[in-house]
């Protein structure tokens, strides 16, 4: 390669300031990706040293969308776009010498009160699809629902924001939920590690540094729920799993499938925790949570295939990309 590689953010600003202003004054950006219970959010500072830009001082709620451009990137002439979505701007600071203004935005459409405005409701005879639909129609987002029907007899949602109440429920059950792109995304993390992995890591990949952790706090062979047959008040006991490292599981169920979908939920999420990999890599596209990966050029039981649950894409003035990735070993899912 004769040129060098370099990467570089667009922001497109709808607000108090000017996309122009924006881009012009850019020095780093960073965008990160987790695979559930947060919204994704980007963040990028600017140079103020004029201090020009509390004349236009950016306002909470404006929107802002990033494209990363990445130029000369494995070969010369090498172009590519990746497209970091849409953000709502709840958080900006201002700070010197020299001045700088530091704007951050999420994902979730503050203005709309997914995440503030409590609401009390009973649901019968509705799958989480239909209870997770309803709720975005309130707010215009879209949803994306890739898992099997889960019907749901009765629950209660009693002052809760519809944001933690949705959450509660896909956590119930075993689904995992992230707001991007203007849009709820339900899916099975089960199904999800079952795919295959979108790249190959060395370790020497990881240059950067990278941190391997493997622990049994809180690793389980199994779990036991109590749940009752609906027809009289007898109480039974179901278990997924077995061996001696047995997960007792506290929760409401009122029937046999209902107990099993819950107990193997339950105990896959925390056995997710037994073995977890973080690193450095070099920006590239296609990494983002949700992605399997396979790391070698280390003895097992470092090596494997791993699934990524946090992305964050870092660019800093000199055009230089890196991606921060937090993951954890596939393991086999106790059903």
């Amino acid at each position: 390669m004769s040129n060098a590689r370099k990467a570089t953010v667009t922001v497109s600003y709808s607000g108090s300031l000017s996309s122009s202003i924006v881009n012009e004054r850019i020095d780093n950006f960073s965008y990160s990706d987790p695979a559930e219970g947060q919204s994704d959010t980007a963040s990028f500072q600017m140079s103020n040293i004029d201090g020009s830009i509390f004349k236009h001082f950016p306002k909470r709620g404006d929107k802002f969308s990033c494209k990363i451009k990445l130029s000369d990137w494995d070969s010369d002439g090498d172009s590519k776009t990746i497209d970091c979505g849409v953000f709502c701007t709840d958080d900006e600071t201002f700070e010197g010498y020299p001045l700088s203004c530091k704007i951050s935005g999420t994902s979730v459409p503050e203005k709309e009160a997914f995440r503030v405005t409590k609401r009390s409701k009973t649901w019968e005879d509705i799958p989480i699809a239909g209870i997770a639909g309803e709720i975005c129609g309130r707010y215009g987002l879209s949803l994306t629902y890739d898992a099997a029907t889960i019907q749901i007899k009765s629950m209660e949602q009693s002052e809760e924001e519809d944001s933690s109440f949705l959450k509660k429920v896909c956590d119930d059950y075993g689904l995992a939920m992230k707001v991007c792109f203007g849009k709820v995304v339900i899916y099975d993390p089960v199904r999800y590690e079952g795919k295959g992995s979108v790249k190959t890591f060395d370790i020497k990949d990881f240059a950067d540094g990278w941190s391997y952790n493997c622990t049994m706090v809180g690793v389980y062979t199994g779990a036991t729920i109590k749940y009752t047959n609906g027809e009289d008040d007898t109480e039974y006991t179901c278990q997924v799993g077995g061996g001696s490292r047995i997960f007792a599981i506290s929760s409401k169920v009122d029937s046999l499938g209902e107990a099993k979908i819950k107990a193997a939920a339950q105990v896959n999420k925390e056995n997710r925790s037994e073995e977890t990999f973080s690193g450095t890599l070099r920006g590239m596209p296609g990494i983002f949570s949700t992605k399997n990966f396979t790391l070698t050029g280390v003895p097992a039981p470092i090596s494997g295939k791993y699934f990524i649950d946090k992305a964050t894409h870092d660019i800093s003035s000199g055009g230089a990309y890196v991606i921060k990735i937090e993951a954890h070993k596939v393991q086999k899912a106790i059903t």
